[in-house]
C-alpha cells in the first residue's frame, strides 16, 4: 500500500469553534511532518447529500495519493460503523452513513474500523476520537486492513437524481459555494440543448461558456467544472438574488427539436 503524509480535511464543523484545530491537533501530535490541507469546514450542517458532492470531486480531481478525512456525522455515537474506504487514488476515513457514495461505483475495498482503541471516547466528536487519529495512523502507514474487517454493505446514497418528462428536466440545488453560486444536480451536457431554466422564483434564457459572459444583474447558468450546470450572478450572489436553497426544485426545459 502506498503511504502519504498528505491528509485532508472535509466537515461541517466550521472555523468558529475548536473542533477542527482539535482534529489537527490529534494527527499532528504523533506525525509532526504531516501535511494537512484543508477541504472545506463550511458543509452545511448535517448535509450528507452536499458532503457527498465534495467527495465526488476529491476522487476527480484531487490528483496526490491522500488520506482524506470527512466527518459529517449527524449519527455521530450511534449504531452507525466508521470505516475506511481504499481506492487506488486514497484512503477515506469517515462514518458510514453514505457520505463515501460516489466512491462505491468502482474498484474499491470498505473496512469497518474496530480494531483501534482511542485515547478516549465521547458520544458527540468521533473526529477527534476516531477518525482523525485513525487518519493519523493510516499517514503513518498502517494498513487500513488492521483496523478491521472488510464490510460488503456500506451505506449508499444516491446523489438526488432529475426526472425527466416531455421537454423538462426536473432537478434541485445541491450546493451553494462561498460566491454564492447554486451548483444542480442536473448534467452540464444539457445546457446545450437548452431553452430556459426556471424555478419559483427566476427564468434564465442566458448561457454561458465562462464567468465573464454573465450578463449584469441577471441571472445566468454554465457548465460547472465539476460537471453540473451552475446558476451564477456576475459581481454578485446568485444563492441571494435567487431565494433559492438547498434542495430546492430547478426545471431545464429542452429546445422541443432536441428531444
Amino acid at each position: 500500500m502506498k503511504i502519504s503524509n498528505l491528509v485532508t480535511l472535509t466537515t461541517d464543523f466550521g472555523l468558529r469553534d475548536w473542533f477542527v484545530g482539535v482534529m489537527k491537533g490529534r494527527i499532528l501530535a504523533q506525525n509532526p511532518d504531516c501535511t494537512l490541507i484543508d477541504i472545506t469546514h463550511e458543509i452545511t450542517p448535517q448535509s450528507v447529500n452536499q458532503a457527498q458532492l465534495v467527495v465526488k470531486m476529491l476522487h476527480e480531481l484531487f490528483d496526490a495519493f491522500a488520506i482524506h478525512l470527512v466527518v459529517v456525522d449527524p449519527g455521530v455515537g450511534s449504531s452507525r460503523r466508521p470505516i475506511i474506504v481504499k481506492k487506488k487514488q486514497g484512503l477515506y476515513v469517515g462514518p458510514d452513513n453514505g457520505v463515501f457514495s460516489p466512491l462505491y461505483h468502482d474498484d474499491f475495498t470498505c473496512y469497518e474500523i474496530k480494531n483501534f482503541t482511542p485515547k478516549s471516547l465521547s458520544h458527540t466528536f468521533h473526529g477527534r476520537d476516531i477518525f482523525a487519529p485513525v487518519a493519523r495512523e493510516l499517514s503513518m502507514g498502517k494498513d487500513p486492513e488492521l483496523f478491521g474487517p472488510i464490510i460488503s454493505d456500506p451505506v449508499e446514497l444516491e446523489i438526488p437524481a432529475i426526472e425527466k418528462e416531455g421537454q423538462n428536466i426536473y432537478g434541485e440545488i445541491l450546493y451553494a459555494d462561498n460566491f454564492g453560486n447554486l451548483i444542480t444536480n442536473i448534467p452540464g451536457d444539457y445546457l446545450e440543448k437548452a431553452e430556459l431554466l426556471c424555478s419559483k422564483t427566476f427564468e434564465i434564457s442566458t448561457f454561458c461558456s465562462s464567468y465573464a459572459e454573465g450578463v449584469p444583474a441577471n441571472l445566468c447558468a454554465i457548465k460547472g467544472s465539476h460537471g453540473f450546470i451552475e446558476i451564477f450572478l456576475i459581481n454578485g450572489n446568485a444563492k441571494k438574488h435567487s431565494m433559492l436553497d438547498l434542495g430546492n426544485e430547478i426545471i431545464l426545459i429542452l429546445r422541443s427539436n432536441d428531444l
